[in-house]
């Protein structure tokens, strides 16, 4: 059965009607962001510790704790794992130091050879394996037979984390984007995606801020349920509106996004929530627009541009074509071409760096989008390699 909400969409969009418009007539849209108070006002002065204790409390470890000591008699009654909060600190303390210090095999830590303090010298090689071989955050046992969810082990520790990150006080500029969590052993919910720099792994859906800070994150496990609340606009958009449940509204948050989740619905949706919106689209969600095709604006020259709009429910949607060394076009709801700036491009035909005029829907795009990425990239530096 089709879904009422998503055919009246549907009818609406090819009722849309999109019209060329001189870049020079249409300004870009100011929308004055309201900032909130927040207990975490003082973050930028936080110790790295303090991080590491806002995300990672002592609820979470005594029931880590608890599993952990629950499952290892499950297994063994004669053999417990009497497992305390300050040893699961130390154990995560020593995953820590072996990602600043990377050896091949976890054992040559504690060898002759190339015995390291840090490690060896806080807990003895066997705790350490057992510890890792015990470690859980759900019981088994409890595990009702119909349960669907493929994160039923480690749910417990997934929604505290997206507790705490929900918590933190939002900057205005939002991205989302995917992250892939690197691993390459046997899983059902292993992934591969050619565009990442790790192809093979674990995907998560993140909404961070451009700093790289998480405020909500979402483990890709199959089919994306429709938000709570929220409209049904397909598994890209509602993905999108799940990640920004707890972001408030009508307060003009900026979101970012790739082409993967841009489209109309979403954004008008969001705008009249109170969220702007600006992200890279594929042309066949634009219905009924025609945009100029790459060979016709290459004739005209690198930084030709055209800009398109309509009326959707009320929000006004722009989308702007610029070409480079190809076309890429751009969805927002308040940016506009002007006002336009210089970049730097190597002319390959005269064999010389060009000024290549930019518009700005682009450059606000290229400034604020990479947050994921650059979250992806911190983690790349000290990345924990050791597995259960």
């Amino acid at each position: 059965m089709i879904d009422v909400y998503f055919f009246i969409l549907l009818v609406k969009k090819r009722l849309l009607v999109w019209k060329k418009q001189d870049p020079d007539k249409v300004e870009k849209i100011t929308l004055d962001f309201e900032t909130m108070q927040s207990d975490d006002e003082d973050m930028k002065n936080w110790e790295p510790v303090e991080f590491y204790k806002k995300f990672l409390n002592n609820s979470i470890f005594e029931l880590i704790v608890q599993e952990s000591n629950r499952y290892a008699i499950q297994c063994n009654p004669s053999s417990p794992l009497n497992l305390s909060c300050n040893e699961l600190e130390q154990f995560i303390g020593v995953l820590y130091a072996m990602s600043l210090v990377k050896m091949p095999s976890t054992r040559l830590y504690w060898s002759k050879e190339f015995y390291f303090e840090k490690v060896a010298g806080t807990m003895a090689v066997n705790r350490f394996e057992k510890i890792k071989k015990f470690l859980h955050c759900s019981d088994n046992l409890t595990r009702p037979k119909n349960c669907t969810d493929r994160l039923y082990k480690i749910r417990p520790l997934v929604d505290h984390l997206q507790k705490q990150f929900s918590n933190l006080k939002p900057s205005e500029l939002l991205c989302i984007d995917e992250q892939i969590v690197p691993f390459k052993g046997k899983s059902g919910l292993k992934q591969y995606n050619p565009k990442k720099p790790k192809k093979w792994g674990y995907k998560l859906y993140v909404l961070s801020g451009i700093d790289g800070l998480i405020y909500n994150f979402q483990v890709h496990t199959g089919a994306i349920d429709v938000c709570l609340n929220q409209p049904n606009l397909k598994a890209s958009g509602n993905i999108v509106l799940t990640l920004l449940q707890h972001i408030p509204r009508n307060k003009w948050y900026k979101l970012f996004c790739d082409i993967w989740y841009t489209g109309v619905d979403l954004f008008k949706t969001l705008h009249n929530q109170g969220i702007g919106c600006l992200g890279t689209v594929r042309a066949n969600r634009l219905s009924k627009i025609k945009m100029t095709s790459d060979q016709v604006m290459r004739k005209n020259g690198r930084g030709s541009v055209e800009l398109w709009t309509t009326t959707y429910d009320g929000v006004e949607l722009r989308a702007i074509k610029w070409f480079d060394n190809r076309g890429v076009t751009l969805l927002s709801t308040y940016e506009s071409v002007n006002p336009v700036s210089n970049v730097s491009r190597f002319d390959r035909k005269a064999n010389k760096r060009v000024n290549v005029v930019c518009s700005s829907i682009v450059t606000t795009y290229n400034m604020f989008m990479g947050g994921v990425d650059l979250l992806d990239g911190f983690l790349s530096l000290h990345r924990i390699s050791i597995r259960s």
